[in-house]
């Protein structure tokens, strides 16, 4: 059992020690080669070697940052390629005779917690989503039963009985239903997504009043003041 224990240790983890020129001189750990990330790891052999598809901007960027100012970093680097894997990478300078000598990189799995925590945030994104459409049902709902509603009244009645105030009362009526349905449809448009993926210039005020505007539709029970101070 503590043999067990140990190996999936030595599995969940790997720890390297680099010298100036990022090539490795020593390591414990078997994170690298049981998620079949990189060849053997021996010394000699580059980290971006050791790191393959995971050797990104961010990792080299906290190597440069461990070597050439002695500062600790750690980052989260994620892949999608066969199967979702999340290493979490630190690099901290390699002291010795008080100058920096290398650097010490450890490797972690938080593949679990990576993905509990997409989990998490799907889920959340789903609730949201969810609460946002029963509002827009009850929003939308209140002022379509109202038009139903008159111009039922104005079918079962004589036409020819009906006098032109009531029968613009009636139109202005549903005039202003359409009007509140309106300003649902058009607070939702602009916050569609687009499949354009050129890059443009955006009006920033514009978004914000939009995201006010949307505020204000769905909590009008909850008595918010929103105060907006923009440039113009």
């Amino acid at each position: 059992m503590q043999s067990d224990m140990r190996n999936q240790t030595l599995n969940d983890y790997t720890e390297l020690l680099a010298d100036p020129d990022l090539q490795v001189v020593s390591y414990h750990g078997m994170l690298l080669k049981h998620k079949k990330i990189c060849d053997p790891v021996e010394p000699g052999i580059n980290l971006s070697k050791v790191f393959k598809g995971f050797w990104s901007p961010d990792i080299r960027n906290i190597c440069a940052l461990a070597l050439n100012r002695g500062e600790t970093a750690t980052v989260v680097q994620e892949l999608d390629r066969n199967g979702y894997l999340a290493l979490q990478v630190t690099a901290a300078p390699h002291i010795r005779e008080r100058q920096v000598a290398g650097i010490n990189v450890s490797i972690q799995d938080v593949t679990m917690s990576k993905r509990q925590q997409r989990q998490q945030s799907l889920k959340n994104k789903m609730t949201t989503i969810s609460q946002l459409a029963s509002e827009i049902v009850h929003k939308m709902n209140n002022p379509i039963a109202a038009i139903l509603n008159r111009i039922g009244g104005m079918l079962v009645e004589d036409l020819t009985n009906i006098s032109e105030n009531t029968l613009r009362s009636d139109l202005q009526e549903i005039q202003e239903q359409l009007y509140s349905v309106s300003l649902i449809t058009n607070a939702l448009t602009a916050f569609s997504t687009e499949t354009i993926l050129d890059f443009k210039l955006v009006q920033t005020n514009v978004i914000i009043e939009n995201a006010v505007n949307l505020l204000k539709l769905f909590e009008t029970n909850k008595k918010i003041n929103y105060q907006i101070n923009l440039d113009p």
